[in-house]
């Protein structure tokens, strides 16, 4: 199996928390294997314990607002 994340450890995203966009940088990277499905959990700012999937995680702060 191949896993591929969509972003890097130190890449900066973008992302909705208490419905407010926040930023933060990547820190670190969990996978979870199921079966034969892979998630990815990212883990973003130091300060903030909760881990995000990829597909609530964005490049730009015009991406993530295009999305809503």
């Amino acid at each position: 199996m191949e896993i591929k994340t969509k972003f890097n450890v130190g890449d900066k995203v973008f992302y909705m928390r208490d419905n407010r966009v926040q930023s933060g940088e990547v820190r670190g990277m969990q996978v979870l294997i199921h079966r034969s499905e892979a998630n990815v959990i990212v883990y973003v700012s130091f300060g903030d314990k909760r881990g995000y999937t990829e597909d609530v995680l964005f490049e730009s702060k015009e991406e993530l607002l295009k999305s809503l």
